[in-house]
């Protein structure tokens, strides 16, 4: 009886572990979304915007897979938008715009000039 507890406790040491393990931060997905903004930042100034929408939507899936917090998931949507914006596809950029103007309003750090850059990004699509 005593092994059957000493057995499920360690089970649910385990588990609680683990689940706080999934639930922070991970690092290595920082590193690869950093590495895929950046990718995305040389492609833009060399003007291959194909190449750089493709590093924008995978910087902004790693910022959600690795839990990266809002304030980097609202400034790689606005990155992706603004590239989306450059290619013409203004419906998908709106709605990301849009999307990290959301965010950008419930952190109370939410910078006024990014918030207006966000807004002009709207307004010229």
């Amino acid at each position: 009886m005593i092994a059957t507890e000493f057995r499920f406790l360690w089970f649910v040491v385990f588990y609680c572990v683990g689940v706080l393990v999934v639930a922070c931060s991970n690092p290595i997905n920082q590193v690869t979304s950093d590495g895929y903004a950046k990718q995305c930042d040389e492609a833009e100034r060399n003007g291959r915007l194909d190449i750089a929408e493709q590093a924008c939507c995978r910087a902004l899936v790693n910022v959600d897979v690795g839990n990266l917090g809002d304030e980097q998931k609202s400034q790689k949507l606005y990155n992706l938008a603004r590239i989306k914006r450059k290619i013409g596809k203004f419906a998908e950029a709106e709605l990301l715009c849009r999307e990290s103007l959301t965010i950008e309003d419930k952190l109370s750090s939410g910078s006024k000039d990014r918030i207006g850059r966000e807004i002009q990004l709207i307004i010229a699509a």
